[in-house]
């Protein structure tokens, strides 16, 4: 009997309410069925995600086919059509040639046994591609003749903005735009950065469209919007919806009708803005890949992750002289920095807490204190990994037997992904020991970034010290104290 895993993938939302999903599924299973001796054992769904601009490196469903292949969970992948597991030639290529390797075949309701990716399919696929590049090049020319035209091309209005309900176009949103004005007041006139504007909003009960607090991010979006002196930006994202430079933006025509600011008071608040950060070309300005305990810190006050940030204070003149700027690292609490909640510390010094943890790593190395619970994380895997494999026996008997509700076979669809996504989960934990044990047995200073990352799964800043969350199967000695402080 031949274990057969189907893939369903739909690329808009759109599809996805009206049943292009079912109508896959229906094909695959009667596919199935006429084949005597096929059973299915599995449905994996892609909901939203274009075969064009989405990876399969970036799939989560292809992701749980590789891992299953790999394990040997199944025997043929199924799908309605080809496209189906993605459009880019050399991608299918691979994957196809992937699975052959591994012994599992690739059919398709339409096209039948894809025995190798020919000639003839990929020339189908390169005109698809082309045909998908000419359709989206038509939008895109479409769109920019009617930004060039100053016409608004839909979307949520921006704050301070309403759309008129009889033509569609944007006006000014009066009780709005006062608030825009204030923003750019105390930006220029009181010199007042991101985060303190976003405090002094916040404090006389100002608040955003939806009702939530200011903070830094959309104080900052809002004065970098040129349509505040009449000229709505476009061209703001690129391919694969990539954030574009806001010096390559394009401007619409003036429209004195949205003007809330004048261009004199705009460009001012940019020389301040752009007075406030260093040049990007400055190759000595640390970026967050110098910070050692990125993405593991997190306040001690309020739990929450913490923000790598490189700041440098203004340069001042001494006996007539300008000493350099002080450039300097730290992790801030973004929620006590826009006054959401207060408590004792808003920033924490990188240099003194990365020296605190790179210390207590040094100390637990030289005394041996490192403990890696493995035959633990092994009997887990293997737990998991049995409970993976009877779940997917109850649901192939469910296809088989057809005993249940559609809505009771989604429930345990929707545990085997639990348990799948956990059980990925525990494999790249062992990953990590493995890297630790290697680490240890020949370690040097540079492999220290690599020791922190794979042991600790938090490290908890607080004014004076640190407390360090270790990853689960991974402990110290008895005598070594994870609370640190000066």
């Amino acid at each position: 009997m031949k274990r057969v895993w189907a893939y369903y993938r739909v690329s808009t939302k759109s599809q996805v309410l009206h049943h292009e999903v079912t109508l896959q599924r229906k094909a695959c299973l009667s596919f199935v069925t006429n084949k005597p001796n096929w059973q299915m054992y599995r449905e994996i769904e892609d909901l939203g995600v274009s075969g064009y601009q989405v990876n399969l490196d970036d799939r989560k469903g292809i992701h749980r086919i590789r891992i299953g292949a790999q394990s040997g969970r199944f025997d043929v992948l199924l799908v309605f059509m080809l496209d189906r597991l993605g459009r880019n030639p050399e991608e299918m290529k691979t994957l196809i040639k992937e699975l052959h390797s591994q012994g599992i075949e690739v059919w398709s309701v339409v096209e039948g046994k894809i025995k190798k990716f020919s000639k003839q399919e990929e020339m189908y696929y390169n005109h698809s591609r082309i045909e998908v590049e000419k359709t989206s090049e038509r939008v895109k020319q479409r769109l920019l003749q009617l930004n060039e035209e100053g016409i608004f091309t839909g979307g949520t209005a921006p704050f301070g903005y309403i759309i008129a309900s009889t033509d569609s176009r944007l006006t000014i949103n009066k009780e709005e735009a006062e608030n825009v004005k204030h923003i750019f007041y105390m930006a220029e006139n009181q010199s007042y950065g991101c985060s303190r504007i976003a405090q002094e909003l916040n404090k006389v009960g100002y608040s955003t469209r939806s009702g939530k607090p200011w903070i830094y991010n959309t104080i900052s979006r809002l004065l970098r919007n040129p349509i505040f002196i009449g000229r709505p930006a476009f061209n703001k994202y690129g391919p694969y919806g990539k954030k574009v430079n806001i010096t390559e933006w394009k401007l619409q025509p003036k429209n004195e009708s949205l003007v809330i600011i004048s261009d004199e008071q705009f460009y001012r608040v940019q020389e301040l803005m752009n007075g406030r950060r260093p040049s990007k070309g400055n190759t000595d300005f640390p970026t967050k890949k110098d910070f050692l305990l990125d993405g593991l810190a997190y306040c001690g006050y309020c739990e929450r992750r913490l923000k790598a940030e490189v700041n440098r204070n203004r340069p001042k003149k001494k006996n007539g002289l300008t000493k350099e700027p002080k450039i300097y690292r730290r992790y801030v609490c973004e929620h006590s920095k826009n006054k959401l909640e207060f408590h004792g510390q808003r920033d924490f010094g990188a240099d003194k807490h990365e020296k605190m943890v790179v210390d207590l790593l040094r100390k637990v190395i030289e005394d041996k204190s490192i403990v890696l619970h493995e035959d633990l994380l092994s009997n887990d895997i293997n737990s998991i990994k049995n409970q993976i494999l009877n779940l997917e026996k109850t649901i192939a008997d469910f296809y088989l037997t057809q005993s249940a509700e559609r809505q009771e076979l989604q429930n345990y669809i929707n545990q085997l992904n639990e348990l799948e996504d956990h059980y990925y989960e525990l494999l790249e934990m062992d990953k990590s020991i493995n890297r630790v044990k290697g680490s240890l047995v020949n370690f040097s200073e540079k492999d220290i970034e690599k020791i922190i990352q794979a042991l600790f799964d938090k490290v908890i800043l607080t004014k004076s010290g640190i407390d360090c969350k270790l990853k689960n199967y991974i402990e110290f000695q008895e005598r070594v104290i994870l609370n640190v402080s000066v």
